[in-house]
C-alpha cells in the first residue's frame, strides 16, 4: 500500500455521556472497518460533566465488542489530552503500526498478547496510575 495510511480511527461523543446504543453502534462500525484495514485501532472519547458518570461506565464493558479503547475526559479536554496521549493513543498508534508491518509487509512476529490496560484517575491529581503498579 503506498502513501499515507490510517492507523486510527476515534469517535468523539459530542454529547455528555455515553449511552449503549453508542457503544454497540460504534462497536459495530468498528468490526466494519477492521474488516478492511485489520490493523486498525478503533476508539471513543467524550468529555462528562462532574456531576455525571465519571470514567467508563459498565456499559461500555458489557456492550462493546470491537472497541479497543475507551477515555472520558471528564469536563475537559484541558490537561486531560496529554494523560489520554501517554496512556492510550500512544500505545495504540505503535500497536497499529505493528499489525500493520504484519499484515502488509508480512512480518513475522515471536509472541501475541491481547494485554488489557486499565487506569484510574486519583482525585486531585492530573495523572493516571496503572493497575499494574
Amino acid at each position: 500500500m503506498e502513501g499515507p495510511i490510517c492507523l486510527i480511527i476515534i469517535e468523539v461523543k459530542g454529547s455528555k455521556s455515553i449511552s449503549t446504543h453508542d457503544v454497540l453502534i460504534y462497536s459495530s462500525k468498528a468490526r466494519k472497518h477492521k474488516n478492511l484495514f485489520p490493523w486498525l485501532r478503533y476508539g471513543m472519547v467524550w468529555s462528562s460533566p462532574p456531576d455525571k458518570e465519571n470514567g467508563i461506565p459498565r456499559k461500555f464493558f458489557m456492550n462493546n465488542e470491537n472497541l479497543d479503547f475507551a477515555y472520558n475526559f471528564e469536563e475537559s479536554t484541558d490537561g486531560n489530552f496529554k494523560i489520554f496521549y501517554e496512556n492510550i493513543l500512544k500505545t495504540e498508534i505503535e500497536i497499529s503500526r505493528t499489525l500493520y508491518d504484519i499484515f502488509e509487509k508480512k512480518i513475522k512476529v515471536e509472541y501475541f498478547s491481547s494485554y488489557l490496560k486499565f487506569g484510574k484517575k486519583i482525585k486531585g491529581k492530573e495523572e493516571i496510575v496503572d493497575e499494574d503498579d
